[in-house]
This record gives C-alpha cells, structure tokens and sequence, in this order.
C-alpha cells in the first residue's frame, strides 16, 4: 500500500509539542486507510534528534528520514533518541548519517 507523508504545521498541534512545530519538524506517515506513524526531528547544527511515538511501518520510517533530509540539506546524522532497534533502515548504534 503506497504512503503518503504530510508535513506538519501549526494545525497538526495535537500530535506535535509546540517545540518541534516552531523549531523542528514533524512529519505524519499515513496509508489509504489511516497514520501508520508520527515522526518528530530537532535540528541543531549538522545533526538532528529523531523521536516518534508510534510506527507500524518500515517503510514509514525510511520515508520520513528521507523527506526530512530533502527537507534540510545541512544535517548529516540523524540521532535516534528511542529504544527500538533501526538498523533495518540504516541505523547504525541509533544514528543515521547522509550518504
């Protein structure tokens, strides 16, 4: 089933704190049916700390790191601030770095 992201704004405050929708950003991963994940990034310099609450996607995940780093060509890792293990999606020890 394809996926579709959105990128938050000031109308999605109900799944994003107020700090990732004025200095981050959030990204919201759905199907046809319904969100299969909520990803928040908060950039600070060349890096960015990576959380989300729920995922039920692989892919999810890849298209949302994938977006964000269209989205901000300056970050080269992405650090995973979570407890699962990422790896199948190119996490090495919670961190991700531009190839």
């Amino acid at each position: 089933m394809a996926l579709k992201i959105t990128r938050a704004d000031s109308s999605h405050y109900q799944y994003f704190k107020a700090e990732i929708l004025e200095q981050g950003a959030g990204y919201i991963v759905s199907n046809a049916n319904s969100i299969v994940g909520l990803f928040s990034f908060l950039p600070k310099d060349d890096h960015a700390e990576l959380n989300f609450t729920f995922v039920f996607d692989n892919d999810a995940i890849k298209l949302a790191v994938q977006t964000f780093l269209e989205d901000h060509p300056k970050i080269e890792t992405i650090q995973y601030m979570g407890n699962q293990n990422l790896a199948k999606v190119g996490f090495k020890q919670k961190v991700y770095k531009r190839s």
